[in-house]
């Protein structure tokens, strides 16, 4: 556990070198959340990392959005959105459904409502 800790701090030390200083003529524009995430470096939950992901992808859709399309040689490709296909009313007659509660006739011998009631329990 502790070789894996001391990796992850000098991987990141690397890191955090390149992007300050990147080689030539590279440019970096980090992304970052407007929020501190909810994860940790090391430990983190399921549910936590899930949020922090579609944190990332709003992060990174927005960055695409905004400054991404400055970015671009070419200019993005114009996408024409298809008409939607509204689907006719349909009409569904009411039907007997699994919830639905079982309506039984009562009959008036105490014995024929008794479900475990057999013919053994007579005397």
């Amino acid at each position: 556990m502790v070789n894996l800790v001391q990796h992850h701090e000098t991987s990141y030390s690397a890191i955090q070198q390149f992007i300050e200083k990147p080689p030539g003529k590279l440019r970096i524009i980090e992304i970052y959340p407007p929020k501190p995430l909810h994860s940790m470096a090391l430990g983190s939950r399921i549910p936590a990392l899930r949020e922090d992901y579609k944190t990332g992808q709003l992060c990174g859709r927005y960055f695409l959005a905004t400054v991404g399309k400055l970015l671009a040689a070419t200019p993005p490709l114009l996408r024409h959105t298809s008409r939607i296909a509204v689907p006719e009313t349909v009409v569904v007659p009411p039907a007997p459904v699994a919830n639905d509660t079982h309506v039984a006739e009562v009959i008036s011998a105490p014995q024929a409502n008794d479900t475990t009631f057999t013919d053994e329990d007579l005397a």
